[in-house]
């Protein structure tokens, strides 16, 4: 069975070539992040720049699973900077919740937790609804 539905949690498609500018903006955002009680190890360090690495190379592609993708209120500075695009490059449902990109996991959980709790409420009936439209012309 296909999922029933994708969720993006701060997701930002890089604008290209905007990697060196990524890059240059880490070392504040790794701060941040270890202020806000996400200690750098050599693992998670390791784990980003493997992630960046897989984001310059990787395209995706269009898929049919309906997409939500919840964007952090406060955004990064990366977004402001024209690093990171602040959408989703694929159609979807774009909702803005309270927080940054740490603390919607963290201090802002539970807002973000309602917020996809909603979302996929929403995508439900939708479906359910197109479900009785199609019943309907087909009696």
């Amino acid at each position: 069975l296909p999922p029933a539905s994708l969720v993006l949690l701060d997701s930002h498609w890089p604008r290209a070539g905007a990697m060196e500018s990524l890059l240059a903006g880490l070392t504040t955002w790794m701060h941040q992040v270890n202020v806000a009680g996400f200690p750098l190890s050599d693992a998670r360090l390791l784990a980003m720049a493997g992630y960046i690495r897989i984001l310059e190379q990787w395209q995706p592609t269009e898929i049919t699973t309906p997409t939500t993708a919840l964007f952090a209120r406060d955004g990064s500075q990366l977004v402001g900077e024209g690093v990171l695009d602040p959408s989703w490059g694929l159609p979807h449902r774009a909702i803005e919740v309270e927080g940054t990109h740490i603390t919607i996991m963290q201090d802002d959980a539970e807002g973000t937790a309602g917020a996809i709790q909603s979302a996929l409420r929403d995508q439900a009936r939708a479906e359910e609804s197109n479900e009785n439209k199609s019943k309907g012309e087909a009696g």
